[in-house]
């Protein structure tokens, strides 16, 4: 058990009834956190911050697409304008699309590349500032996964953005670890 009373927690991909970001908000939640629940979906969004809201914590829906960097920026500010800052940020956005190489356009690869990597980027980026300017020692989690150690067929965009999430959390954590942000 952590206590996270008084910390603020921003989790993208953070909508679906049962996905990881939703249960990693509403764990958050349940050790203390407020939330803002991050989702392309406004509706998924919203019913996150709703259950969030009904264990007693406070918190903010924000429609966002990870991949648009005005739309990070603004759901970034909408943060501190909620909640003074970020403590905690979890880069769960993610998209599915199992298709090996031979099957794969070039559009489904950028976007789906776009949502694991780009996302990340702008949010790490963003409320890594945010923290720094703030004075704010906090976390950074990254989700990754098998695929992303080992590869998949038929799974190409996603192993691959994966994988290169992976190395990126690694830079990321050597270069923010003087400001106190952790990044696992």
């Amino acid at each position: 058990m952590y206590d996270l009373s008084g910390k603020v927690a921003l989790v993208t991909g953070a909508g679906g009834r049962h996905g990881i970001g939703r249960s990693i908000a509403l764990r958050l939640a349940e050790e203390g956190a407020d939330l803002v629940c991050i989702d392309i979906n406004p509706k998924y969004a919203e019913q996150c911050a709703a259950s969030v809201i009904a264990m007693g914590r406070r918190a903010v829906a924000i429609p966002c697409d990870v991949t648009d960097e005005s739309q990070v920026t603004a759901a970034v500010e909408q943060a501190k304008e909620a909640f003074g800052g970020v403590d905690i940020l979890i880069n769960g956005a993610t998209q599915f699309n199992t298709k090996g190489i031979l099957e794969m356009s070039v559009e489904e690869w950028r976007r789906q590349t776009d949502i694991l990597l780009t996302g990340a980027f702008l949010f790490t980026k963003l409320v890594a500032k945010q923290m720094i300017d703030l004075g704010r020692r906090g976390a950074m989690i990254n989700i990754i996964s098998t695929a992303g150690h080992q590869g998949e067929p038929g799974n190409i965009g996603y192993g691959t953005s994966k994988g290169g999430l992976l190395n990126f959390t690694r830079s990321v954590a050597m270069e923010l670890s003087e400001y106190g942000i952790r990044v696992n």
